[in-house]
């Protein structure tokens, strides 16, 4: 499995493309407050991102159908009959998500903070690269929780014999908390910026 990298585009530019463009002042003075252009492009950015990855499990799944009806060697070299792996393939993509929306925040947070699209593109990039490294690295179980990156493994657990899914629940906090401080965060500073004369 793989997330897809067509969110940090978006998510990293969302914001920042309104400083490069110097849009900023015409937007926030129409009728809409800051608070619901935050939520308008933050809501944006995560739907774009949810959107990939059921696009993408759609695609896996017609690929899937399209190469036959076969069982499937599973990670412990156990054959999973057909039926039982579409709904693994529905499971591991969908344990995909929690860390690809964390991902979002991060780079939504970039763009926020830096007003620059290489930034928020970019610098996501350039994390989700270190982090994906430092995956690999026998660190401590608690500093592999911690990280962001670690969550898009859990699949493993859906098609190993027997199955496990102590790595899902703990990514699922992982992303949650990435999730909520990038989030606020991003919202802190942009509510405190100052554009011209705009509220």
């Amino acid at each position: 499995m793989a997330a897809p990298g067509a969110y940090r585009g978006v998510a990293g530019d969302i914001f920042s493309a309104e400083d490069h463009f110097g849009t900023w002042k015409t937007i926030l003075t129409r009728s809409r407050s800051r608070g619901e252009l935050f939520a308008g492009k933050f809501l944006a950015a995560l739907t774009f991102a949810v959107a990939a990855m059921v696009l993408l499990t759609a695609s896996d799944l017609v690929a899937g159908l399209l190469a036959g009806t076969q069982p499937v060697v599973g990670l412990g070299g156990q054959l999973v009959p057909a039926g039982h792996a579409t709904e693994l393939v529905i499971l591991s993509w969908a344990s995909e998500v929690p860390p690809v929306l964390g991902f979002t925040t991060l780079a939504v947070f970039l763009s926020v903070v830096s007003r620059n699209s290489l930034v928020g593109v970019g610098g996501t990039v350039l994390i989700t690269l270190v982090l994906q490294i430092v995956t690999l690295i026998n660190l401590p179980e608690w500093g592999q929780t911690a990280l962001l990156s670690t969550p898009f493994l859990a699949w493993h657990g859906f098609w190993a014999q027997p199955a496990f899914y102590g790595p899902f629940w703990y990514g699922l906090l992982t992303c949650a908390g990435w999730f909520a401080v990038c989030g606020a965060a991003s919202w802190l500073v942009f509510r405190r910026r100052t554009i011209g004369g705009a509220a």
